[in-house]
């Protein structure tokens, strides 16, 4: 491999890890608030669903031709690009005055996902028996984020609820001044993968063609089913915590904590284990059956004990 692991004496991974994380922290600060800010805009449950849900919809469609982008433009500008329009989206968060203002900052927000750039990145800068457990740190950033950013947001919001949001903004704006300084932009490896489909033959087409093959087909199907099924929690979690254990932003904050304890946990140190135990397959399979128990089990047991086991 002939990409300089080290740029000014600091691993490109770890600079990539540390984005994410500083990234999801930001996201994370303001998660748990967000039922409370609709409630300051008379916004009911239908209304907070939309706002939450907004994120991940503009995340699933833009993340993709975010990623798209990036073979094209290079990893480092559309990074950049990418958390400049979070720091914009923070911005608006933490100065609206109305329901419509909250909601446009989080379409803002999830147009600008970066994630799938940071995993395009570590795939540039690993080989294929590394690349499982490199991507593993990326989820043991997402999960880092969602203990750190919850608990921040719930301690910043006894000051006051604008506090969170400029604290987000903040943290934003020290992830653009570190990946201008630290972050090199890689020499790609030449390995036959989506990316190679993507630029050769257009998004959606490529998106079609890939659907086509045995493997990979089903795989991404999958990948489908299990996003959208995770992008209910941020939803379901508030509402269940706000309606059935009257949650306040704190102690909601100590549900996402306890959500990312768990996927540090799973993908931080499980995984790359369990993967070569059991073998992907499996684990694919597993997955989603696990979480369509836990999303079941939330609603039914009005139990705090059953809320947590879960959500694990």
């Amino acid at each position: 491999m002939k990409f300089n692991r080290r740029s000014k004496g600091i691993s490109p991974i770890f600079v990539i890890v540390l984005t994410v994380f500083i990234d999801v922290t930001g996201f994370g600060i303001i998660i748990p608030l967000l039922p409370f800010y609709a409630n300051e805009f008379q916004a009911g449950p239908t209304a907070l669903g939309v706002l939450i849900a907004s994120f991940a919809i503009m995340q699933f469609f833009f993340s993709p031709l975010l990623g798209k982008a990036s073979d094209k433009q290079g990893r480092k500008p559309i990074l950049l690009i990418s958390l400049f329009i979070s720091f914009i989206s923070f911005t608006i968060f933490s100065f609206a005055n109305s329901y419509l203002m909250l909601l446009f900052s989080r379409i803002i927000g999830g147009i600008a996902t970066e994630r799938a750039v940071a995993q395009a990145y570590i795939a540039d800068v690993t080989d294929h028996k590394n690349r499982t457990k490199e991507m593993g740190k990326i989820g043991a950033a997402l999960g880092a984020g969602f203990i750190i950013g919850p608990a921040l947001g719930g301690i910043l919001s006894t000051y006051g609820f604008s506090i969170p949001g400029y604290a987000a903004m903040s943290l934003t704006l020290i992830n653009i001044l570190f990946v201008i300084s630290f972050l090199p932009e890689p020499q790609r490896i030449k390995e036959k993968t989506m990316e190679s489909i993507s630029q050769s033959s257009g998004y959606f087409r490529g998106l079609r063609d890939s659907l086509r093959k045995p493997l990979l087909g089903p795989t991404l199907l999958i990948l489908f089913i299990v996003t959208l099924a995770f992008s209910t929690i941020p939803v379901i979690v508030p509402l269940l915590s706000i309606d059935f254990f009257n949650f306040n932003s704190l102690e909601l904050s100590y549900v996402f904590i306890y959500i990312g304890l768990i996927q540090i946990v799973m993908q931080g140190f499980l995984i790359n284990r369990l993967s070569k135990r059991f073998g992907e397959e499996k684990l694919i399979a597993l997955g989603p059956i696990l979480m369509a128990t836990g999303i079941l089990l939330m609603p039914i047991f009005q139990n705090v004990a059953i809320f947590f086991l879960a959500n694990a």
